[in-house]
């Protein structure tokens, strides 16, 4: 019996040592869930925010998009509108009537010229109102993105420590429980 006993306390060290061990993993693991847990959601709610400034894009550049084409409606007027002009200007009224009325049919033109002007200005202005929005949005998306890389990087370094931590702990662990078990093969050999 006495022989047995050195054996009998050598597993039940090896098995403290195990026990351990395990209790530790598991706490390791509980810690990575909760790390992958965080990072999941920050990148989730990234994405999300990402996600509405691209639809902010889209809406601004389907504006861009439909003040360009009222530009083009307006400037194809004006090109009408200027034929119309030069065939008045090549008119030779006989009466002064007729020029009267032929003056007064090219200030009208002009008017309407006038008016489409000042509306493809105010397009013009929508557009970079929009392009000047659509820039903004997109520096919030560069911003948003270097925010998940930040973030991803404190959580990795995090990670990296605890790792790091726990080699060393996994090393001491089983550098005890070796050390206990030679001790005790010792003390059986001196007996």
């Amino acid at each position: 019996m006495k022989q047995a006993i050195p054996w009998i306390l050598l597993i039940v060290v090896i098995g403290l040592g195990w026990f351990a061990y395990q209790e530790q993993a598991n706490k390791w693991r509980t810690e990575y869930t909760d790390l992958r847990l965080r990072y999941e959601k920050a990148l989730q709610i990234a994405d999300q925010k990402i996600d509405a400034l691209l639809n902010q894009i889209t809406a601004l550049q389907h504006q861009i998009e439909e003040s360009q084409k009222a530009v083009k409606a307006y400037e194809a007027r004006i090109t009408q509108l200027n034929k119309e002009l030069v065939y008045l200007q090549e008119q030779q009224p006989a009466t002064c009537e007729e020029q009267v009325a032929n003056l007064q049919e090219q200030v009208s033109i002009w008017s309407q010229k006038f008016s489409l002007c000042s509306q493809i200005v105010e397009e013009k202005d929508k557009i970079i109102f929009s392009l000047t929005k659509k820039y903004e949005t997109q520096v919030l998306i560069t911003e948003q993105k270097d925010e998940v890389i930040l973030h991803t990087n404190k959580l990795l370094k995090a990670a990296e420590n605890r790792i790091s931590f726990l080699e060393k702990r996994d090393k001491i662990l089983l550098y005890t429980t070796g050390a206990v078990a030679v001790i005790l093969i010792i003390l059986e050999v001196i007996k």
